[in-house]
């Protein structure tokens, strides 16, 4: 695995905004806005996927939730 930053809920930046959009549209959560903001139901939609993927449900993208959820994609690396 490479280094894959950690987002949590209250973080904005270009990165949340990259998980925003592979959560919606790769791996097809609901229609939570692209917008860079970590938000309570983007919180919600990771502690999904974390449970679904039998990793550790806590709602903040780690190295490993982000890398389980760039390999579902098709990608490789992040």
């Amino acid at each position: 695995m490479s280094m894959i930053p950690e987002v949590k809920i209250g973080d904005s930046s270009n990165v949340v905004l990259s998980y925003q959009y592979i959560m919606h549209y790769k791996l097809g959560f609901d229609k939570q806005p692209c917008n860079g903001h970590f938000d309570a139901r983007m919180q919600y939609n990771v502690k999904y996927y974390q449970d679904e993927h039998d990793l550790p449900v806590t709602g903040i993208i780690n190295e490993k939730t982000g890398y389980s959820m760039i390999v579902e994609t098709g990608y490789e690396e992040p």
